[in-house]
């Protein structure tokens, strides 16, 4: 079982509001959202890189990311469908996730797995100064 991108997909819009779930840490002040079809390029080609790097290190070897897939795989069986998983990440001027928040998983092994997959691992790029966060992407379970 893998994670597959959706592609360019941002939900709802960049720097989203609202509250964090229960599996992040301390909510953080958060900024206006942007519609997808308002945000500057470089905003979105920088999501775009943050899609394909969190769907790479999802799909990885690590012992995080593999119960992140096996939660993940029997959630879906249990409910006959897929859904996107949906992120909102901070990410720190060097490029660094410093903290995620999601939809809680059924186990809480899961969550601290989705968690230790993801928080501390460095992007590509840096984000652009300017982008408003929580950045928020999706990424689904695949055949």
């Amino acid at each position: 079982m893998t994670i597959r991108k959706v592609a360019g997909r941002l939900l709802a819009g960049l720097g989203l509001a609202g509250a964090a779930s229960g599996a992040a840490h301390a909510v953080m002040p958060q900024e206006a959202p942007v519609a997808p079809t308002e945000a500057p390029a470089a905003w979105i080609a920088f999501a775009e890189t943050a899609t394909r790097s969190v769907s790479a290190w999802l799909e990885d070897n690590s012992a995080a990311s593999v119960a992140v897939r096996t939660y993940l795989g029997e959630a879906e069986a249990t409910a006959g469908e897929s859904r996107p998983l949906e992120l909102r990440m901070w990410i720190s001027a060097d490029g660094r996730v410093s903290r995620i928040a999601f939809a809680p998983i059924a186990h809480a092994e899961a969550n601290q797995a989705m968690t230790d997959a993801l928080v501390g691992r460095t992007l590509p790029t840096p984000p652009p100064a300017d982008m408003r966060q929580p950045l928020r992407i999706a990424v689904q379970l695949g055949e």
